[in-house]
C-alpha cells in the first residue's frame, strides 16, 4: 500500500505537534523549578543576614558590657587610673555602637524592618551609656547606669524573642 502526502503529512504534524507539546512542557517545568530554586537561594541568603546580624547584635552588647565592667572595677578597686581607664575604654564604645548598627543595617537588608527598628533604638538607649560616662566622668552614677542596664535586657529580651519568631518561620 502506497504512502499518501496526506498520510506524510498527517504524520508530520503529529510529530510536530507532539514536538511543541513537549518542548513547551520542558521549558515550563524548567522555569518553575529555576524559580524555586531561587527562592530557595534568597531565603538563605535572607537567614544568613539573620545570623550576621544577631552575632553584630551580641558582640556590640558585649563590648559595652565588658567597658563598663573594666570602668566599674577601675572605681571599685582605686587600683588604676580611672581617667585613663575611661579614656580607654571609651572607644570600645563607640565600636559598639558602630556594631551594633551593622546589626541594624542588617535586619533592613534580610527585609525584616520592624526588628531592624528595634535594634536602632536598642543601639541608641545602649549610647547613652557613652554619653553618660562623657558627661560624668569618673563621677559616673551606679544607680542610673543599673537602672540603664535592666532597660536594655528588657529591649534585648524583645528583640531575641523577635529574632527567635523570625527563624522559625524559616523552618515552617
Amino acid at each position: 500500500m502506497p504512502v499518501t502526502s496526506i498520510e506524510v503529512l498527517d504524520t508530520a504534524v503529529k510529530v510536530g505537534l507532539g514536538a511543541l507539546i513537549s518542548g513547551l512542557t520542558t521549558f515550563l517545568v524548567a522555569r518553575r523549578a529555576q524559580s524555586h530554586e531561587i527562592r530557595k537561594v534568597i531565603l538563605a541568603e535572607r537567614l544568613q543576614l539573620l545570623r550576621e546580624a544577631a552575632v553584630k547584635l551580641e558582640q556590640g552588647g558585649s563590648l559595652i558590657n565588658k567597658s563598663c565592667e573594666a570602668i566599674a572595677v577601675a572605681r571599685a578597686t582605686g587600683r588604676l587610673n580611672q581617667q585613663e581607664k575611661l579614656s580607654e575604654e571609651l572607644p570600645n564604645f563607640i565600636m559598639a555602637f558602630n556594631t551594633l548598627k551593622e546589626s541594624h543595617t542588617l535586619f533592613y537588608l534580610s527585609g525584616r524592618r520592624a526588628l531592624g527598628e528595634l535594634v536602632g533604638e536598642y543601639a541608641t538607649k545602649q549610647d547613652e551609656v557613652r554619653k553618660h560616662f562623657i558627661a560624668r566622668g569618673t563621677e559616673f552614677d551606679f544607680d542610673v547606669l543599673n537602672n540603664h542596664y535592666r532597660e536594655v535586657a528588657a529591649m534585648k529580651k524583645e528583640i531575641l524573642n523577635a529574632l527567635a519568631t523570625e527563624l522559625n518561620a524559616f523552618e515552617a
